[in-house]
């Protein structure tokens, strides 16, 4: 497993103190996890990714990355939703740029 991978899975294994940790050590990192993914399990990491990230830069670019993981997963016969709810309990609840926290936005996102 690489750099990226161990951190995504410490995130999810993680209690709320050591995710806000890990999300503010992980701030700027340019880290990208490989193109294409097929599986639930591929979706879900992508997810918890987007947890590490807590709205990047932009929560607009958050947001048209999380619609695409989501519609994808429908192209694939993955419901996201599931795993959208899984990520927002995981999401920090700071509302970074005045657009909500990453955790209320993936709670709206996982009722559409």
């Amino acid at each position: 497993m690489d750099e990226l991978g161990a951190l995504i899975e410490r995130y999810a294994a993680g209690d709320e103190a050591e995710r806000a940790a890990l999300r503010e050590r992980f701030k700027g990192d340019p880290a990208h996890l490989s193109v294409g993914w097929h599986t639930a399990g591929e979706l879900r990491a992508r997810l918890i990714h987007l947890c590490l990230r807590d709205q990047g830069d932009d929560t607009r670019d958050e947001l048209m990355a999380l619609h695409a993981l989501c519609e994808r997963a429908k192209v694939l016969g993955i419901d996201p939703r599931p795993y959208v709810r899984e990520a927002a309990a995981m999401a920090g609840d700071v509302d970074h740029y005045g657009m909500g926290s990453l955790k209320s936005l993936l709670a709206r996102a996982a009722y559409t």
